[in-house]
């Protein structure tokens, strides 16, 4: 993963119906008339849960209670202990850790996809096809899968 990867993910999360230019465009402008801390903690408009900043992350993503890991969290326990860095709630989130969570949360939808993929028994053959796919369409499926990555693997 990259930054142009990552760039996709937050002008997917930002500006969903706007062609790629002009998302890039906007946020470029954003980022050069209100500030990076504008940007970061710019809250959704549209989302049922609350969530904000460019990756429009919620408590799905950061929460760790008694009751529920969000899938960022939940790949940070898998990690040496000095790379927990995400707190147990999104409100708390820096900047960095913004990135961080996003990067983790990536992680846990690519899990997802493999996971899914192997609960639908596919064969050795149609195994062999999904290897050998272009990384770069792997990498598109986690920018826009962020929303619902189960629908997404469909």
């Amino acid at each position: 993963m990259n930054s142009k990867h990552v760039l996709s993910y937050t002008c997917t999360e930002l500006f969903g119906d706007l062609p790629g230019y002009f998302s890039i465009v906007y946020l470029d402008f954003l980022f050069r008339n209100a500030g990076k801390e504008y940007v970061y903690y710019i809250p959704a408009v549209y989302d049922n849960m609350a969530s904000f900043g460019p990756y429009q992350l919620t408590s799905a993503v950061v929460r760790h209670d008694d009751h529920t890991k969000g899938s960022a969290n939940r790949i940070q326990e898998a990690l040496p202990a000095k790379y927990h860095t995400i707190p147990g709630s999104m409100y708390k989130l820096s900047p960095q850790q913004q990135n961080e969570a996003t990067y983790l949360n990536m992680i846990y939808n690519l899990g997802l996809m493999f996971n899914i993929l192997e609960k639908n028994n596919i064969t050795e053959a149609q195994y062999e096809k999904i290897s050998k796919v272009d990384m770069e369409f792997v990498l598109q499926y986690l920018a826009v899968s962020h929303n619902s990555p189960r629908a997404a693997t469909k």
